[in-house]
């Protein structure tokens, strides 16, 4: 390490020092021309990039003079060349200029703070030094030259720290070819050292006298702080000098380029088709040292292959296989780059070419654009020549993401093929040939289009993916970001990406190496990527285009401007996303953004130059193309390349897309199912027409919905179209979706075909001689155009061998003679369709005689149906009629028995029509209460069948209901309401005709609430009830006589419930203006209660009203006792307040009528009386009191008076009283006088010449007091002891 001693007061000075060892100096310039083979020519050498650290080592703990410090250093890489060493000179010469010095040096130091005196001074001072040195084979070494730099004072102190660099962190510049300014961890210092730059040479020749056989390079850096104790403001101490150090040593080595010579023919052709699709890159190469190299075919972000070779002494062959298919390689004309590098990049270089083609396959995948081939191959089955071809594209451009748009003619036949295609999407082709059997346009009905359905193929169009990604060096560590994507996948979590492809290599290198670099890296390094998309056959699709970042410059590298749009293909109505994804490879940061927007080539709608933004909604301009230009600066000042995208805005065209069956009928009823997305990519809603054509013919109108219904019928009667014309092969529908400005269409073939009728016969297979039968054709056709067209066909053929013809749709036969007939069917359409032959055997066998059974009545002799002589009458008698040749019954006998045998009726009519199966008796005819048996026969062709089964029966009269309901009270409860205390007699009155005859009555009666359900009560004619409810009722009567005949009556009663009644007692008053006057304010109001129905009182409500507003002034509410008085609260009434009770009861049932009002007030009038003495003769009652025993409550007491003493009267009073009055005994009174205006106190005096003469003893004084409502007393009495003269013997006091 080199102490740096020497002071320097102001600015920075650099000394370059150049020494020169074995007394030779740096030669500039090139040396003399040598002889062949006297020089040694060696590699270059890369000097890699590094970046070294390191901190002030700690001192003791509280070091005043210990300042923490961190250096950090940036050295670039660089390449040493032009390296030589002239075996007859000695001459060594090399290049290297002044590449090799540091690119950052900086330093992270704590900030000063200001010393105790103005003369003391500190600061931190830097120092550098770098040297070269030669190594030779024998160990002894040789300096080449040592660089330096001052010390440089980068802090001072004094007591005013405003004025100086005082910050935490500087970057200490150091000698370079560019000025680089000052700068601070805090911001830029806008200052420059004028360092003087070290000697560049381009050539540095100097004498060695031997080979050297390898160089190395060393670097120092060191900081150290310093202070000044002194008034001159020298710093004469140092304190804790660190140095930062960096050695390498490189190898010098020879070295010759390898050669390569190529032997594929170039030119040749690669189809997609295995066995026809690879092309072999095939050579051999040579390296005079024997080098290992890599041999590289690459095809521009197409194709990159390397293969490696060893032992190349000697020539090896090497043979490099490139597969179309398997790299799915787009047709076009392709040139190789083949080059072979040996491990110094020495390296020689060819190139090739081959051409690639597609024949485009079903289910293919064809990038936009992409030239694209297909073959047809004509024939036809009668050998017609060919007239004319037409092509038809159907595009769904909504299969991938960001749509591009449709073209113009999809669905469309057009006349030639597409050989590009502009658009993403699927695409469905298809081919029709059009034959002529005669060269004659007068036989153009006659050429005919050939079907699709075998020449039609499906296949997508893409686009390549696009790789993208970042690549910064942040603290020495690699940060990698991949944004790659693929447009047509955008929504996709693997945005359309199945293979993505790494490489790294540095950047002097001419060998790319797979996978993604170390996380760690010294020294410039070139990454790329590419990315596979999922869009080929077994999901591998094509690669992309290399996306390529260089990092680990020794220098600045510049920043790179980076940004993805979302989507890049939009709707007008939609929006885009702008998203940032610049950055720099050396993590500078980003401080200036120029963005320009320009629309449709020229028009820039949208530009920026500042700090970080991003371009708004590009739809947002309006439909058109756009272009995002961006270019970005780093804090450095370098700006990146331009970075550009392009943006779609469109109006999307709907994209038409329908359903219908291939091969329909006439009849048919047609749903065209509408897959169009509706509305439209962009939301527009849809407009739809539908139109048909046959062949050549025109196109027919068929409809305008969206899901149109519809029939060929009504389509060929509306074109003219001839039935038999329309049965074809050559039907074309075409739906055609408009938004308004855009439109589609899609378009679908189809056949019209004839339902050949079916024939079948309908008409019995047994017959009997002479009948005569009706055979109809039960012919069907599935187009209900032709049915009444119809044409039919009979043949019969009798049982002898005769035949006969008929033409009509049905016939009657008649057989005259047994044995087998056979019939024969067809029906012919209107098209000339034959249906199938029906035919029909007839087995005819001779007549057989009839039968005929008894089905109603139903009853048996055991047990007889019973007849209601009231709803049924006599009885209908139904039967069923059979015979073995289906011959009609013509007539009928009803024979009737009575329980004895005897024949009690007879019936016999003839039956014309051959239905008859009933007879009904005529009502009255049979007795009742009576048994009956009946039998018949029926008569056809001049036969009786056998007597048929037997049936019985027994006209029946059913019972009369009726019942009474009486109370024993007599009241009618059908027609009045009872009450619960009435028992009810419920009583039949019930009758049957037939009882006379020994039929008998049976009875239940039935019980049903309104509201609940109804129950058996009773089996007895007659009974009694007493209810214990109230409500409705219903008694439902049934009676039922001896053979089951039932009848039914109701009726219903109501049983109420009578009020009960309450009457008031207290209070008593009935006049308001009188009320019954309440002495307390929690009066009880009582009442009587009554109940007819003996019902006790369950609840009860009193109501106090205040007479004045006529409101609620305190209420029981619902109280839940049978008590017949209720205290009202305290608290709720006041006094000389009227009030009116309100009463109602409750029995159980019903609440009473409110009982008629009371009324009462409260009043609490009262009086409580004093008698006292005058101030005068109480103070004479004292002094006497003590004169005699020294009390002055004894032994008069205060109620003690001497007779004609004057008595002081007082009252106190509650309830307002008119009148005080006070009557002493003897009849002496006087009236009291209110000594306020509550009239609580009330004051007087009673006094009489009389009172003199008062005899001892006691005297009373009642106080008596009145108002309107009552009156109150209260007495009071005192004591006559002695007269004045007692006390007083000279003169009377009064």
């Amino acid at each position: 390490m080199v102490k740096l001693k020497k002071r320097i007061r102001q600015g920075i000075v650099l000394l370059v020092i150049i020494s020169l060892l074995g007394g030779m100096g740096l030669v500039s310039g090139v040396p003399v021309a040598e002889a062949a083979g006297e020089v040694i020519e060696f590699n270059d050498i890369l000097v890699p990039a590094e970046r070294v650290t390191g901190s002030r080592p700690p001192s003791y703990p509280g070091d005043n003079n210990w300042h923490a410090s961190t250096m950090n250093i940036q050295l670039p890489e660089f390449t040493i060349n032009q390296i030589g060493y002239n075996q007859v000179t000695g001459m060594f010469n090399m290049s290297y200029a002044n590449d090799y010095l540091p690119t950052l040096w900086e330093a992270h130091r704590e900030q000063l703070q200001p010393l105790e005196a103005w003369y003391m001074k500190q600061g931190y001072r830097t120092g550098y030094v770098a040297s070269m040195d030669l190594f030779f084979a024998d160990g002894t070494t040789q300096n080449i030259g040592d660089f330096k730099t001052s010390t440089s004072y980068n802090q001072y102190g004094d007591l005013d720290l405003g004025s100086y660099k005082n910050h935490t962190a500087m970057a200490v510049h150091i000698p370079a070819r560019t000025k680089v300014p000052l700068s601070y961890s805090d911001y830029p210092f806008p200052e420059y050292f004028n360092w003087a730059e070290a000697p560049d040479y381009p050539t540095l020749s100097l004498y060695t006298g031997k080979k050297p056989v390898s160089v190395s390079l060393n670097f120092w850096f060191s900081e150290v702080y310093e202070r000044g104790d002194n008034a001159e403001g020298w710093m004469d101490k140092s304190y804790h000098e660190y140095t930062v150090a960096s050695t390498r040593q490189f190898t010098f080595s020879t070295n010759k380029k390898p050669n390569l010579t190529l032997t594929s023919q170039p030119g040749q052709k690669a189809i997609n088709e295995k066995g026809l699709s690879t092309f072999h890159v095939t050579g051999y190469v040579q390296d005079p040292d024997n080098d290992t190299v890599d041999v590289i075919a690459e095809i521009p972000n197409v194709f990159y292959k390397k293969v490696t070779l060893s032992g190349t002494a000697s020539s090896r062959d090497f043979s490099i296989p490139i597969d179309v298919l398997q790299e799915n390689i787009a047709p076009g004309q392709y040139t190789i780059n083949v080059k072979v590098v040996d491990p110094y990049n020495f390296k020689s270089e060819a190139s090739t070419s081959f051409e690639v083609t597609h024949r485009l396959k079903n289910k293919a995948f064809l990038l936009v654009n992409q030239t694209a081939d297909s073959a047809e191959h004509y024939g036809d089955y009668e050998h017609d020549p060919a007239y004319a071809f037409r092509f038809k594209y159907d595009h769904d451009p909504y299969f991938f993401d960001n749509p591009m748009g449709m073209i113009s003619d999809s669905s469309l036949w057009r006349n030639a093929k597409y050989s590009t295609f502009p658009y993403s999407g699927v695409y469905v082709a298809s081919f029709q040939a059009k034959d002529s059997p005669k060269a004659d346009d007068r036989f153009d009905p006659f050429r005919l289009w050939s079907r699709d359905n075998l020449s039609s193929m499906t296949f997508h169009v893409h686009r390549k993916p696009v790789a993208l990604f970042t690549a910064k060096l942040a603290g020495g560590s690699l940060q990698l970001s991949d944004s790659s994507y693929d447009l047509d996948h955008t929504s996709a979590s693997n945005k359309g990406l199945m293979a993505w492809q790494w490489q790294h290599k540095r950047s002097s290198s001419e060998v790319w190496n797979d996978g993604q670099p170390p996380a760690q890296l010294s020294g410039a390094y070139d990454i790329r990527l590419r990315v596979r998309d999922v869009d080929g056959v077994n999901g591998a699709g094509v690669w992309s285009d290399w996306c390529q970042r260089s990092v680990g410059s020794g220098g600045n590298l510049p920043p790179v401007a980076m940004f993805t749009v979302d989507p890049n293909n939009v709707s007008y109505r939609k929006a885009t996303t702008v998203t940032d994804r610049s950055f720099d490879p050396d993590n500078d940061p980003l401080d200036t953004y120029e963005w320009n927007v320009v629309k449709n080539g020229g028009q820039q709608v949208w530009a920026h130059y500042g700090g970080a933004t991003v371009p708004p909604n590009i739809a947002g301009f309006g439909v058109g193309d756009y272009r995002l230009t961006l270019k970005v600066r780093d804090n450095r000042g370098l700006w990146s390349e331009p970075y550009s995208q392009s943006v779609q805005v469109k109006n999307n065209p709907p994209a038409a897309a329908f359903y219908m069956p291939p091969e329909v009928y006439r009849d048919t009823v047609i749903t065209l199912d509408n897959l169009t997305p509706d509305p439209d990519e962009d939301g527009d809603a849809l407009t739809y027409q539908w139109n048909g054509r046959l062949n050549n013919s025109p196109y027919y109108f068929a409809g305008n919905s969206r899901y149109q219904a519809m029939t060929i019928r009504d389509l060929i009667a509306r074109s003219g179209i001839s039935q038999q014309n329309a049965i074809s092969d050559g039907w074309e529908m075409r739906l055609t979706a408009s938004d308004g400005s855009l439109q589609s269409n899609a378009t679908r073939m189809f056949t019209v075909k004839n339902h050949v009728p079916t024939a079948a016969i309908s008409g019995p297979e047994i017959a009997f001689q002479d009948d005569t039968k009706w055979y109809t054709s039960a012919d069907e056709d599935g187009d209900l155009s032709d049915i009444a067209s119809l044409q039919y066909f009979w043949k019969v053929t009798d049982s002898d061998g005769r035949t006969k013809l008929y033409r009509t749709p049905s016939i009657d036969l008649t057989f005259p003679q047994t044995g087998i007939y056979t019939l024969e069917h067809w029906a012919i359409d209107q098209i000339g369709a034959k249906s199938n032959i029906a035919s029909l055997k007839v087995k005819v066998a001779e007549n057989q005689p009839p039968g005929l059974t008894l089905t109603s009545p139903a009853g048996t002799k055991a047990n007889p149906t019973v007849l209601d002589a009231e709803t049924q009458g006599d009885p209908l008698i139904q039967w069923t009629y059979a015979d073995p040749e289906n011959d009609p019954q013509e007539k009928y006998r009803l024979e009737f028995f009575t329980k004895d045998s005897l024949l009690a009726k007879s019936i016999e009519n003839n039956d014309s029509s051959g239905g008859i199966r009933q007879y009904q008796v005529p009502n009255g005819t049979f007795a009742r209460f009576e048994y009956f048996i009946v039998n018949g026969r029926a008569f056809s062709k001049g036969s009786w069948s056998e007597i048929s089964n037997e049936k019985s029966f027994i006209i029946d009269n059913p019972p009369q209901p009726g019942f009474t309901l009486l109370t024993d009270t007599g009241k009618n409860a059908v027609k009045v309401p009872i009450y619960r205390t009435d028992t009810l007699t419920i009583q039949s009155t019930a009758t049957d005709p037939d009882e006379p005859k020994g039929d008998v009555i049976s009875y239940q009666y039935y019980l049903k609430p309104a509201d609940g359900t109804e129950s058996l009560t009773s089996t007895k004619s007659t009974f009694t009830k007493k209810f214990s409810t109230n409500g409705s009722f219903t008694y439902r009567q049934v009676v039922t006589d001896s053979l089951g005949l039932r009848r039914e009556l109701s009726q219903t009663l109501t049983v109420v419930n009578r009020l009960p009644t309450v009457n008031i007692t207290y209070p008593t008053s009935i006049n308001p203006d009188k009320p019954t006057i309440a002495s307390t304010l929690t009066p009880i109001i009582k009442w009587e209660y009554q109940d007819e129905d003996g019902d006790l009182q369950q609840r009860f409500r009193v109501r106090i009203i205040n007479l004045a507003t006529g409101s609620v002034k305190v209420q029981s509410g619902e109280q839940a006792s049978g008590a017949k008085q209720w205290k009202i609260p305290a608290g709720t009434l006041i006094e000389n307040e009227k009030y009116a009770v309100e009463l109602e009861a409750f029995d159980g049932f019903e609440w009473s009528r409110t009982a008629p009002h009371k009324y009462f007030m409260v009043n609490l009038l009262s009086i409580k009386g004093a008698v006292r003495h005058t101030p005068e003769w109480d103070a004479n009652r004292k002094a006497y009191n003590l004169k005699k025993s020294g009390n002055e409550e004894s032994p008069r007491a205060f109620n003690v008076y001497w007779a004609g003493e004057r008595f002081v009267l007082q009252g106190t009073a509650t309830g307002l009283p008119d009148t005080v009055q006070v009557t002493m005994t003897g009849g002496y009174t006087t009236q009291l006088i209110a000594a306020d205006e509550e009239k609580t106190r009330w004051m007087g005096e009673l006094y009489d010449p009389a009172f003199d003469k008062l005899p001892d003893g006691p005297v009373t004084f009642t106080f008596t007091a009145t108002n309107e409502y009552q009156t109150k007393v209260d007495t009071v009495a005192v004591v006559i002891d002695g007269d004045w003269a007692d006390y007083f013997r000279v003169h009377r006091i009064k």
